[in-house]
């Protein structure tokens, strides 16, 4: 969460956290370089866990865990690298919300379901690569008299 303490992020595989590791050693880097322990943002624990005091967007990034350590008293020493990628997502403060207008086939048809789902997809589509999304908010079928057209079937479309 942002402006929170995290939860630990661990410098050890689930099979390393069930057994024992002769002096280990550990050493966190992230997006901005090495972090050390009296790091005012971030800390790290005896046990090598990486706590954020107060995560923010700008700390975003890959974390990356150096951990050296010996199995035992007479195995040479063993490095492993875990890499993280935490990133901060807030949720927006604001949408954008906008009404379309489309000459309909006669209010109870299929034909219209047909095509919100299809509209609906087309802009969904559009949007992909902008990390947002399309919600049809209200669909509503009216019978409108025009000026020279006489009666039509109007669809309109609120989406958010």
């Amino acid at each position: 969460m942002l402006h929170h303490k995290s939860p630990h992020v661990l410098c050890v595989t689930q099979q390393l956290r069930n057994i024992e590791l002769i002096d280990p050693s550990f050493q966190w880097h992230g997006p901005k370089g090495k972090i050390i322990s009296e790091n005012s943002t971030a800390q790290v624990t005896s046990t090598g866990s990486l706590i954020f005091q107060s995560f923010e967007e700008a700390m975003s990034g890959v974390y990356t865990c150096f951990l050296e350590y010996k199995p035992t008293v007479e195995e040479v020493v063993k490095n492993v690298q875990l890499k993280y990628v935490v990133y901060a997502f807030r949720e927006p403060r604001f949408y954008y919300q906008f009404t379309a207008r489309y000459h309909a086939a006669p209010c109870n048809s299929i034909y219209n379901i047909s095509f919100e789902k299809k509209l609906l997809q087309i802009l969904s589509k559009l949007v992909l690569d902008l990390s947002c999304e399309v919600s049809l908010f209200k669909s509503e079928c009216h019978r409108i008299k025009m000026q020279r057209a006489g009666l039509q079937n109007e669809l309109f479309f609120t989406f958010s």
